[in-house]
């Protein structure tokens, strides 16, 4: 049908194949039937990542079976039968829309081993997937693991960063180190640290740096001193320690300009 289907009239293809079976792609490789050929999705690399990392099923997906995809199948299944392309827009909106049972398996109990395991595969796999990806705020509904300056790293918990925007970008994805120390200086109790695990060891320049990009465009705060001062000392100060620090916080600003402007003359 897909090699001849310029001899067939453009309505007789519309009108009578959705109603031809077609064979999905199951678990395990098997071949789950189905007594139609619209609706479903093609598969794309993007998508079978998450499958493959155990993160989305297979069966949930209605995947066409890979052997209908010769030359040409591709606008066939999207154009005529009204099928879609798990392209990454598509991946992002069905990872928000079935958010839910992600957090059931992704954020599980903290203690339990599976939970951190399965979130930190998570989130590689975003990371992954959407790392050339300038737009990945919508991922924000989805957990990660944080943890706060004042108590250690084994009682970490699982944080929205929509409902959590006091979180920044730790020690371990910077390739300079120290500004945890200023977070645990200027705000211990309420701010919260992206965990490291999620480097999987591997704290090579490259790796950092691809992190620490990926945090920021999230939405995870860079942790500059004026943001700290922002978000976390000056709505505790009262009127008069207010004015002060949005003086202070202008004069850090302004000096902080002067020496890049000094470094790009110089």
């Amino acid at each position: 049908m897909i090699s001849h289907r310029a001899d067939i009239a453009l309505t007789e293809l519309q009108n009578k194949l959705p109603n031809y079976p077609v064979f999905l792609t199951g678990a395990n490789n098997q071949k789950v039937y189905s007594s139609t050929s619209t609706g479903h999705n093609l598969s794309s690399p993007e998508i079978l990542k998450f499958v493959d990392n155990g993160i989305i099923s297979i069966n949930d997906i209605d995947i066409i079976d890979s052997a209908y995809m010769v030359s040409g199948a591709v606008d066939y299944w999207c154009n005529i039968l009204k099928n879609n392309t798990f392209d990454l827009s598509r991946i992002s909106l069905w990872l928000t829309k079935t958010k839910y049972s992600l957090i059931n398996t992704f954020a599980t109990d903290n203690q339990k081993q599976d939970g951190n395991k399965n979130n930190v595969i998570l989130w590689n796999t975003i990371k992954d997937v959407y790392c050339n990806t300038e737009d990945i705020k919508v991922f924000n509904a989805l957990p990660f693991i944080a943890k706060n300056q004042n108590i250690e790293k084994v009682s970490c918990i699982f944080l929205y960063l929509n409902s959590n925007p006091k979180t920044y970008i730790s020690d371990a994805y910077r390739t300079q180190k120290g500004t945890d120390a200023q977070l645990k200086k200027y705000d211990p109790k309420d701010a919260y640290l992206v965990d490291e695990r999620y480097l999987q060891g591997d704290t090579s320049v490259e790796n950092i740096t691809s992190w620490f990009n990926f945090w920021k465009k999230l939405g995870v705060k860079n942790m500059k001193i004026t943001e700290i001062l922002i978000s976390s000392v000056i709505p505790k100060l009262h009127t008069l320690d207010l004015l002060m620090s949005l003086v202070c916080c202008f004069q850090i600003e302004t000096n902080l300009r002067k020496k890049d402007m000094i470094l790009i003359n110089s």
